[in-house]
């Protein structure tokens, strides 16, 4: 974590902080109100290569879920379908 600049609350007064004072607090040498340095965050952990793998195995089962709604549409719709045509036809 690099410098930078902390403001005042109160006054606006802007004040360069340096890591080493992440989670802590001072007075404003302006207006004397309390000013906090926000803790430091912690890092994000970098992406292993078991995500791609966990993504690939996921879009596979997401088009198998996407062929058995296709099939269900077809076996509940196919006979209500055949059912028109015949009163059309007949």
């Amino acid at each position: 974590m690099t410098q930078k600049n902390i403001t005042c609350p109160r006054c606006g007064e802007s004040y360069p902080v340096g890591p080493e004072h992440a989670g802590t607090s001072f007075k404003c040498a302006v207006c004397g109100a309390t000013v906090s340095v926000p803790a430091a965050r912690a890092e994000a952990p970098a992406a292993s290569d078991n995500t791609a793998d966990q993504l690939r195995v996921l879009h596979k089962d997401l088009r198998d879920i996407r062929a058995l709604l296709v099939a269900l549409v077809i076996v509940v719709a196919l006979p209500w379908i055949l059912q028109i045509l015949f009163r059309v036809v007949l």
